[in-house]
């Protein structure tokens, strides 16, 4: 429960203290089958849990500055908090992020509609459209990494060395000329995948081949029975069946 609360509710990871807690008076007021449908807290006290209180982690909450605490009458009357957990029924936990502490009050009003968001996480469109450091490192400036898509496209080689040309030796004369076309010239330059692109495309080969096999093999006894190796088929689903006996 507790990732969840904190990535749900964009709360800083240093409040995994207080999300924890929070999880765990909760749990303790859910009923559970090992207690025949009764809540930890049932079990302990003797009494069923109020819940009435209990509202959205990371909720917005404005907290009331009271008169004995010095404000002045033209200054802000309440904190803008967020709620992080309960201390009993009806008083709340709540995080102050200016000075980043935590309050116990009662008096506060809750809006569960706003949250901290104070975290931002890479959506996972954006994985693919940025390389690794050290494969964009090994390739020049000129060539960028190639788009991953959901089809395979194999392109030709169009840049292939040429053959070495070797000229027949001249039998009148005494020393004989060859000749060897130099191919160190030519660039071949094959596009460098980095491991997610790679991953992504043995994802796709291992898809491609469960295709090609639900689109071969029987789907059910009736068309295993049809096929050619009928007997083998047969052989094959009695193993089975005497396997799991």
């Amino acid at each position: 429960m507790v990732c969840p609360m904190l990535d749900g509710s964009g709360a800083p990871l240093e409040l995994w203290s207080e999300a924890l807690l929070t999880a765990c008076y909760i749990r303790n007021r859910l009923p559970t089958r090992s207690l025949d449908g009764k809540s930890p807290h049932e079990a302990w006290t003797g009494s069923k849990p109020r819940v009435s209180h209990i509202r959205k982690f990371g909720s917005l909450i404005y907290c009331h500055i009271p008169k004995k605490s010095g404000r002045k009458k033209l200054e802000n009357k309440a904190l803008r908090t967020y709620l992080v957990g309960y201390q009993s029924d009806g008083i709340y936990r709540v995080y102050y992020p200016e000075s980043k502490s935590i309050r116990i009050t009662r008096d506060l009003t809750i809006h569960e509609t706003e949250f901290i968001n104070t975290r931002r996480t890479v959506e996972s469109s954006q994985l693919f459209d940025k390389s690794d450091s050290e494969d964009e490192s090994s390739q020049s400036e000129g060539t960028n990494p190639p788009m991953l898509e959901d089809s395979i496209t194999v392109m030709p080689l169009d840049t292939a060395p040429a053959p070495v040309s070797i000229e027949a030796p001249n039998t009148d004369s005494s020393s004989a000329d060859i000749s060897f076309t130099d191919t160190s010239s030519t660039d071949v330059t094959e596009p460098q995948l980095n491991y997610r692109q790679r991953k992504h495309l043995r994802h796709m080969a291992a898809k491609m081949a469960r295709a090609y096999l639900a689109s071969v093999w029987p789907t059910n006894y009736h068309e295993a029975m049809n096929q050619d190796d009928a007997k083998q088929w047969e052989q094959a689903i009695l193993a089975e069946y005497e396997s799991i006996k």
